[in-house]
């Protein structure tokens, strides 16, 4: 009966029913399908693979290769190689579970759709591990592990903020990041193109630049703000610990110093001992003219410059009448000629009678005064002072400083570091007499006699001073001594005399001529060597104490010549000389001592039909022109009084001095740089192409050189002058 009952359940339409489509339906009276079951469906084994099924959870092991269960080909599967994702998509397992799995090695997600893997969870791509890649450890990978994605986009769950790499990232082909990249550690690589760091880059084993250059906006070491120089600088080390610099680096060869006062433009530059550039000044050399005086016969020419009133005043003793006259002359501005005022020649014995042809004079820089000495008629030794106004000259009262009476003349020199003057006269055969004199006003107080012993038998000795000492000079002997106030001390006692070192002594004139720098101490002395050839003979002596030191003697010419003239030249140890050269001619010539040798310039003869008289000759340097003036007796002019004027070059711009021309103009401290040998100085003025210039005393370049004056370059054009 139960069994009946159960089967009669059949039959009702909730349980199985059919429809006109021979549909059947389990448990629904409007089945869809063919089988249409509502609820469970249990059986104890599935056929086929199940492809075409839906709503069947299983993940499966793929689809089998054949339908038919007595071939092989049932048993063995395959998957597809991707899985499409074409909605937007989350994956996310419930929770009793947090790995989501797929046989497919591939995931392909269409554009502008997602594939969000949950936090938290993981997603298995080719579980089956059937891909060609090697088999991995899926939980060594956190959330899990895929061959290849292909997506236009990654970001976080929450779509705002970036994805973390916790294990790091490995790129295998060109990352380009189109904004800002953020490392917070150390960057390693072996090729990065387009870095922009606003930290700092270290650089293990060097940087390299194949191109593009380097464009640098930061500091690199060369100091706050010195990240760039000026256009053509280069770097340049500043050594262990210190920053570099940047400096410039000339076109053409430069020199650079620190200069020493003002230097213009192009102007040319010269070095000083202490390293110091200047612009070259000084003064040019040139030949005056050789011109009388005066028509008187002459003897015993001299001459003095008085600075304070540019005026050169010259003596001489009137060769008809045994007369001193002097004469007032005005320098040209160039120092070329002088208007000497000979009709303002004066006496300085004011009784007028006839003396003895011996006199001198010196000038006094410390009163502004004239001071002559002579021998009066009566053979006393007679002084006087002259006070200068314009061109004439006013004498005051004779003052005698030797009333025994005297075979011979003296001479006189000014002392410019004491003030005093001092004169020498020789008193008989056998000795020499000095005294120091003080002017006051118009007149002269003379201290006590000294006396040195002499063999000596110049008629007239000649005298030297400067600082406190005098050297003089007779024939061949010369006598040291120095003074206080006016208290004279004579080297060796008054006995006490040196041999200038003439090659057989010099016998033939009246005296030694004589000279000092008063800077150095260096005297020079000059005359002929001896009483056969009478070739002029000069000497340099450095004194020290009351002691001279003698350097090698030096030959004018081996002719025979009388009457040498000596001065200082206006620089240290720089001397002129004028000899007369065998009764034809009168030459000059500037002689340099060092270490008391002597070099001399080629004699320049300015006189060529005559020369001067024995022992009638003197000259003096005028600073204000850088001339020397020199008076003379012209032999072949009936010995009327003659002058010539000479331009000594004295410049800073020597030879070894000489650095170049400068590139701009540069103020007292400067660094100034100047174009040397070899580099094109450009910014000249005047020149003549093709043209050879030479560099004179005062800076100035020339195509014709004076004594001196060296070459310096050749022109290119009127404005670049090619260094040499």
């Amino acid at each position: 009966m139960s069994r009946a009952r159960e089967l009669s359940r059949l039959g009702n339409p909730n349980i199985i029913s059919a429809d006109s489509s021979f549909n059947v339906g389990f448990g629904t009276v409007t089945p869809k399908e063919k089988v249409n079951v509502v609820g469970v469906v249990s059986a104890t084994s599935f056929y086929g693979d199940g492809s075409t099924l839906e709503g069947i959870a299983s993940a499966g092991i793929g689809t089998a290769l054949s339908d038919d269960k007595t071939k092989a080909l049932n048993t063995i599967y395959f998957t597809n190689d991707e899985v499409l994702v074409t909605n937007n998509s989350v994956i996310n397992p419930p929770d009793s579970g947090h790995i989501a799995y797929t046989q497919a090695p591939t995931i392909v997600v269409d554009d502008t759709k997602e594939l969000t893997v949950s936090d938290g969870d993981d997603l298995l791509v080719d579980v089956l591990g059937i891909s060609t890649g090697t088999n991995v450890d899926f939980a060594a990978r956190g959330n899990g592990v895929f061959g290849n994605i292909y997506v236009d986009n990654i970001e976080s769950s929450g779509g705002q903020t970036a994805v973390n790499f916790p294990k790091g990232l490995v790129s295998s082909g060109v990352a380009t990041f189109t904004s800002d990249v953020s490392i917070g550690g150390t960057l390693t690589y072996e090729d990065v193109k387009n870095i922009d760091s606003v930290g700092l880059i270290t650089a293990r084993t060097g940087v390299r630049i194949s191109g593009g250059g380097i464009d640098i906006v930061g500091d690199i070491g060369l100091g706050a703000g010195a990240q760039t120089g000026t256009s053509g600088q280069v770097l340049t080390s500043g050594g262990s610990g210190a920053n570099a610099t940047w400096s410039s680096i000339e076109a053409a060869p430069t020199a650079s110093g620190v200069a020493n006062g003002s230097i213009g433009v192009g102007t040319a530059v010269a070095v000083q001992s202490d390293g110091k550039f200047v612009a070259v000044t000084g003064t040019n050399s040139f030949h005056g003219t050789a011109t009388e005086i005066t028509s008187d016969p002459t003897v015993k020419n001299h001459v003095v410059y008085a600075p304070d009133i540019d005026k050169f005043v010259t003596s001489y003793v009137e060769y008809s009448t045994d007369k001193t006259r002097v004469i007032v002359g005005t320098p040209s501005a160039d120092g070329k000629t002088v208007n000497w005022d000979t009709g303002n020649a004066t006496n300085p014995n004011p009784t007028g009678n006839r003396v003895c042809p011996y006199s001198d004079i010196c000038y006094d820089t410390a009163n502004n005064k004239v001071v002559c000495v002579f021998r009066d008629e009566g053979s006393r030794m007679d002084s006087v002072v002259g006070t200068i106004s314009g061109t004439t000259i006013s004498w005051g009262t004779p003052v005698n400083f030797d009333s025994a009476g005297s075979n011979s003349g003296s001479a006189v020199a000014f002392d410019s570091s004491t003030g005093k003057v001092v004169t020498v006269w020789r008193q008989d055969g056998t000795t020499y007499e000095i005294r120091v004199g003080t002017v006051s006003g118009t007149s002269i107080t003379w201290g006590t006699v000294a006396t040195s012993t002499t063999n000596d038998t110049a008629i007239t000795p000649t005298i030297a001073a400067a600082n406190g000492h005098f050297v003089i000079a007779g024939r061949d002997n010369y006598h040291v001594g120095s003074y206080t106030g006016t208290t004279i001390t004579m080297a060796g006692g008054a006995g006490g005399e040196g041999t200038i070192p003439f090659t057989n002594g010099n016998t033939s004139t009246d005296h030694t001529v004589i000279t000092v720098d008063p800077a150095t101490n260096v005297y020079l002395m000059g005359g002929p060597r001896n009483s056969t050839d009478n070739y002029p003979e000069v000497f340099a002596a450095t004194r020290s104490g009351t002691t001279l030191t003698f350097g090698a003697g030096k030959l004018l010419n081996q002719n025979a010549s009388t009457n040498l003239a000596v001065c200082p030249a206006g620089q240290q140890n720089k001397f002129f000389i004028s000899w007369g050269f065998e009764a034809t001619a009168s030459k000059s010539a500037i002689i340099t001592v060092s270490n008391n040798e002597i070099s001399m310039t080629d004699p320049y003869t300015y006189l060529p039909s005559s020369q001067q008289h024995n022992g009638s000759a003197g000259c003096v340097f005028n600073p204000d022109t850088g001339a020397v003036m020199v008076v003379f007796s012209n032999y072949g002019d009936n010995r009327d009084g003659w002058y010539y004027s000479e331009g000594i070059r004295n410049s800073t711009g020597t030879r070894g001095g000489f650095v170049g021309f400068s590139n701009a103009a540069y103020t007292n401290g400067q660094t100034a740089k100047v174009s040397i040998a070899g580099a094109v100085s450009t910014n000249q003025s005047g020149l003549t192409a093709a043209q050879p210039y030479y560099l004179k005393g005062d800076g100035t370049i020339v195509t014709i050189p004076a004594s001196g004056d060296f070459f310096v370059g050749n022109a290119l054009s009127a404005t670049n002058l090619l260094l040499r």
